[in-house]
């Protein structure tokens, strides 16, 4: 049974009580084994509780208040592990299963138990159970609504407003895991989510600079080779990069560098890999266009000489 951080730390807090409680009046690799012992009957009791569902943290808390105050739970531990040792008779562990006692299953169960488990392997979610980043359960279960609705909610935003709904996306996500409000906190490496936007910012700034002055370096080549100073002329439908360059820089940016931040954030590995390709693809994308401007601008150049040759 897959437990959250924060159930875990639920039960590590128990069991620390539990542990200071028996301190003085056990041995230290008995009292080792007492605390092991609680911490399996509280994962028993946690698993017949919940069933083949995972855990929330109120079933969790309710299998500890089970248990009792930890000072309570201590004393009967005590009067148990003194009495195995009066008598010789294993009382604890008829109580509690050992850590490294395995149940005695039937082979024909063993071998259920692994078809089971190699199907549940092999089983492709279906899409209501997909989390993409937990922000969408959490909205449904504090407005009481279908998980269905807010996602679609979520899609219509993502479609009309894409890279507001990302950030604004990524922003709560990172808001409600840094709170805990998620159900399972998740490890965000912010030096990857900066090293992310400043590649894709620093190769976007690179091309935008390529095209703007790409042409006054083709310009002084000219110059330094013909020695002659040239006059460029005047174009219009073949010079768009310089009329429009400034326009496709700031969308570049709007658009890829969103992407390239939530493809940063711990997704499943196929979310992030198809978002990092995306942005990678946005960026050659813009490289493309930039190359083309320039091509279009350096064509416009050489037909208009030509066309001032030939008249």
């Amino acid at each position: 049974m897959a437990l959250t951080e924060k159930q875990e730390l639920y039960i590590s807090r128990y069991l620390k009580d539990v542990a200071e409680a028996l301190h003085g009046h056990l041995g230290p690799a008995v009292q080792e084994q007492a605390v092991a012992h609680l911490r399996l009957r509280i994962l028993e009791e946690a698993l017949k509780f919940a069933g083949d569902q995972p855990i929330d943290d109120l079933q969790l808390l309710g299998v500890l208040n089970q248990q009792g105050p930890a000072a309570e739970r201590a004393e009967v531990l005590i009067r148990m592990y003194r009495l195995e040792a009066k008598t010789g008779k294993t009382a604890a562990a008829q109580t509690y299963a050992a850590p490294h006692a395995k149940p005695n299953i039937p082979t024909e169960k063993k071998e259920t138990k692994a078809e089971e488990k190699a199907a549940k392997s092999s089983e492709v979610p279906s899409p209501s159970n997909v989390v993409w980043l937990g922000v969408c359960q959490y909205i449904a279960r504090s407005l009481s609504q279908p998980l269905w609705i807010i996602r679609a909610l979520t899609l219509l935003a993502g479609l009309v407003l894409a890279p507001i709904a990302l950030l604004v996306y990524s922003g709560l996500f990172l808001f409600l895991n840094y709170s805990g409000a998620l159900p399972e906190k998740k490890k965000v490496s912010y030096f990857r989510c900066g090293g992310h936007i400043f590649i894709t910012a620093f190769f976007l700034v690179l091309f935008h600079l390529a095209g703007k002055y790409g042409l006054q370096g083709i310009v002084l080549a000219f110059e330094y080779f013909l020695e002659q100073s040239i006059q460029l002329p005047s174009l219009t439908d073949w010079a768009w990069l310089t009329s429009r360059g400034d326009t496709l820089f700031f969308w570049a940016l709007i658009l890829l560098l969103p992407l390239a931040l939530v493809s940063a954030l711990p997704l499943s590995k196929e979310w992030a890999l198809s978002l990092k390709r995306l942005t990678q693809a946005g960026v050659a994308l813009y490289a493309l266009l930039i190359a083309a401007g320039l091509a279009s601008r350096l064509a416009g150049i050489l037909i208009e000489f030509y066309s001032e040759f030939t008249s």
